[in-house]
């Protein structure tokens, strides 16, 4: 539970002049799933059964809680999120084609095949028809170890004569020069620093990644997938399997076996505070893509009376106001509070400060 949801709850206790009691799910599980026998487990179980009068817990206001229980007008938003484990380090011989891409390699090759054949072609010209020339590219196979030796740093045991010729081969020294010279620049760079893959970041690259399986605890997710009209996020519920616990997945995820989904906030606060190494370095990666973005409130047991249901709306309407109002203050304070406020106004100071530890200010989306 988070911290907005527990104070939700004092203001609505307060409000509507009640005692707050909060207790964990009677069976042990979380927000709960339906069963086969059209029951609910969890924390809506709890609220159908009617062993609890309300149920805050990050709840997604989705279809498939509305149709066993009400709930309010949102306060908050996320997004549904992938955690995927960081792609290993490629191997050091890697490094040798890693300084040119594809095309540029293609590139290389391409000229290399139709320049050699043209030094050997302009050479004979001059040899035969100029008679300017000496007799150093009599065969093509001088002429290939000529040219691709420019490419790999060995001189010309002999220079050609011919102006024809020297105009050609300078052209063909000056870009021989510049790959190699670019080529060892960037493979020094290449070797000094450890490759690394790209890491998964869309959906496309999930489905089409080696991982076995993905998902969150239950069942519930599942069918949010399957019901999704983007065919992409259908595909994911094809290999969706369902852990006991967030702990559960995100462990099988450090072993290259899953890939947890939860809100955006909690996989980065979990990376931050056990997967990140005193170098900073994490072993764990948010993908970029969050493809589900859902509104959260509270949920109640159906068949409350309207007026409940409206006297709850305006709290959590009036409550949200002063969460936004308090929000800008803290953002202002912990953003623009100096130590020269901290010394002129204490009670600010103390008040910015508690912003910045207590991370009042809130990201949305």
């Amino acid at each position: 539970m988070r911290r907005i949801d527990i104070r939700l709850l004092h203001i609505l206790s307060e409000a509507l002049n009640f005692d707050l009691q909060i207790v964990n799910p009677s069976d042990g599980d979380k927000w709960g799933s339906p069963l086969e026998n059209g029951s609910w487990t969890g924390l809506t179980g709890d609220l159908t059964q009617r062993r609890a009068h309300m149920g805050v817990a990050n709840l997604f206001i989705h279809i498939h809680y509305l149709e066993v229980v009400d709930m309010t007008v949102p306060y908050d938003m996320e997004f549904g999120c992938f955690i995927t484990p960081l792609p290993e380090k490629l191997p050091q011989w890697v490094a040798l084609v890693y300084p040119f891409s594809m095309e540029v390699w293609i590139l290389g090759l391409v000229c290399l095949l139709v320049g050699t054949p043209l030094l050997y072609a302009t050479s004979r010209l001059a040899l035969h028809l100029l008679q300017d020339e000496s007799a150093w590219a009599t065969t093509f196979s001088h002429v290939v170890f000529y040219g691709t030796g420019i490419f790999f740093g060995v001189g010309m045991p002999q220079e050609p004569r011919s102006d024809v010729t020297r105009s050609y081969f300078i052209m063909w020294v000056w870009t021989g020069l510049l790959i190699t010279v670019v080529y060892r620049s960037s493979l020094t760079a290449f070797l000094t620093i450890p490759l690394s893959q790209a890491p998964i970041d869309t959906l496309e690259q999930l489905v089409g990644s080696s991982l076995p399986g993905w998902g969150n605890t239950g069942l519930t997710f599942k069918k949010m997938l399957e019901d999704n009209p983007d065919p992409m996020v259908q595909q994911l519920a094809l290999r969706y399997k369902a852990v006991t616990s967030a702990e559960e997945g995100i462990l099988l995820t450090a072993k290259r076996e899953y890939a947890m989904m939860e809100n955006r906030q909690f996989l980065e606060y979990t990376i931050a505070t056990n997967f990140t190494n005193k170098y900073g370095e994490e072993t764990l990666h948010v993908m970029r893509e969050c493809f589900l973005p859902f509104r959260i409130g509270m949920a109640m047991p159906k068949k409350r009376t309207p007026n409940d249901r409206i006297f709850v709306t305006h709290i959590l309407n009036t409550t949200l106001h002063i969460f936004e109002t308090a929000d800008a203050e803290c953002k202002h304070l912990a953003t623009h509070v100096s130590k020269t406020t901290f010394d002129q106004d204490p009670q600010a100071g103390r008040r910015a400060w508690d912003c910045r530890e207590e991370g009042a200010v809130r990201e949305r989306g």
